[in-house]
């Protein structure tokens, strides 16, 4: 259960990366009239496949004009997400939705992650699905779309990339680890000075390499894989890492906040590592700004924490 059916043709066409002129109100979407049922996808897979993206770009900051339909087709044009209670995602902050994780069923997804690497056709956008009971996620879905992988880990079963085990490195040595971040939206003087210290302060240590690739969901499950041996990032939202913290988890690495406490998806703060002795070590160096947490309102910060 759970896969929906697609054409090739419309395959391809997504990898295209299609983005229109859609008017401001995003009012204006074409579904492909040629869905055909010929090659089976994961229904992770389905919203870049079955969709044109209109992208309209406010003051720098790209949001799609499409994923709130996705969303919608992601609730009721698949088994999958069929039976939905609630849900939390990017689209629930732009109607003015009020965020909060209950012990509730939730979905939480992200529909495009990495909107500006999907605008500008760089290869890294990603769909984000998990589910939490309890406030805890019970399994994460990420999909990342040009490169074709399917990530995906379910609480005590284990985490996987297209079928295959994945395990973290279990590196210990900071100074032999490659760090991924990200730079983020902000544009504050404040949020910029700690971002570039950050990055400064983890060059000197040194460690062996900082990258960035512009979606928070892949670059965690770059830890998953062993490619990457942390990954840590403040301002980004609960929608953006909460499928890959427990594939990152389930693949035997570690997630916390990026002040040494428990992780809490809500807080926009996380450092997702291959062992509790570099997430700690990353702990104790890297700085915060502030920015309000997921389930506040207005609490005038500032910050968005949009890619």
């Amino acid at each position: 259960g759970g896969s929906v059916s697609v054409s090739a043709a419309q395959r391809g066409e997504a990898e295209k990366f299609s983005c229109g002129s859609g008017d401001r109100n995003g009012s204006e979407s074409r579904e492909d009239p040629h869905l055909r049922h010929q090659e089976p996808l994961p229904s992770a897979q389905v919203p870049l496949c079955s969709t044109t993206f209109y992208c309209w770009n406010p003051q720098h900051r790209f949001h799609s004009v499409l994923p709130r339909s996705t969303v919608g087709t992601l609730s009721t044009g698949s088994t999958l997400f069929y039976h939905v209670l609630l849900f939390i995602g990017e689209e629930s902050v732009a109607a003015g939705e009020h965020l909060e994780l209950t012990d509730s069923p939730t979905w939480i997804i992200d529909p495009i992650d990495g909107t500006v690497n999907f605008v500008h056709r760089f290869p890294f956008v990603a769909i984000s699905i998990a589910f939490t009971v309890n406030r805890q996620t019970q399994f994460g879905i990420v999909y990342s779309c040009v490169e074709d992988k399917l990530f995906y880990a379910q609480r005590g079963g284990g985490a996987f990339l297209n079928g295959e085990p994945l395990h973290a490195s279990g590196q210990q040595d900071i100074s032999r680890c490659v760090v991924v971040t990200e730079i983020g939206a902000e544009r504050d003087d404040v949020a910029l000075s700690t971002m570039t210290s950050n990055i400064r302060r983890l060059l000197q240590f040194p460690v062996h390499g900082v990258r960035a690739l512009g979606t928070a969901a892949v670059d965690m499950c770059q830890v998953a894989t062993g490619g990457a041996d942390a990954y840590y990032h403040i301002g980004m939202h609960c929608w953006d890492i909460a499928a890959s913290a427990i594939i990152v988890q389930e693949a035997g690495g570690v997630v916390m906040d990026t002040d040494g406490s428990e992780f809490d998806m809500m807080s926009r703060r996380v450092i997702a590592a291959s062992s509790a002795a570099v997430a700690d070590r990353i702990a104790q160096v890297i700085q915060a700004f502030p920015c309000c947490r997921d389930d506040e309102d207005n609490c005038g910060c500032g910050a968005t924490g949009v890619n």
